[in-house]
């Protein structure tokens, strides 16, 4: 008779703690909910994570190969006098160039990954 109260007041001590393990879990979790909406510092530490995430692809952007064109046209006058009869002369000089680099490796030292 003595075992059977026994076990039962062990199934009854497991059981109500068990339910005041959850109930507890809860409000620790609401706790936790609560802090993650109210509190300053992790609001902070939310909004840098978010700015360094933002950054990101423009870092990354140095790594890829970029593409400069450039172009310039002018016109020249030369007058030459001295020797007989002056010569008047306009010419064009145009330029026209177009570069592309590709970085070859990270001078950071971090493995690309795009």
């Amino acid at each position: 008779m003595k075992m059977r109260f026994l076990h039962g007041g062990v199934v009854l001590y497991a059981s109500l703690l068990a339910a005041t393990g959850s109930a507890w879990a809860e409000n620790l979790l609401g706790a936790y909910h609560q802090a993650v909406a109210h509190d300053p510092v992790l609001a902070q530490a939310r909004a840098e994570f978010a700015e360094d995430q933002a950054g990101l692809p423009v870092a990354r952007s140095a790594l890829y190969p970029h593409v400069r064109v450039a172009a310039s046209v002018g016109v020249n006058r030369a007058e030459v006098t001295g020797i007989g009869l002056p010569i008047l002369a306009n010419y064009r000089s145009d330029s026209y160039g177009i570069t592309l680099t590709q970085p070859l490796f990270n001078e950071y030292g971090q493995r690309f990954c795009g």
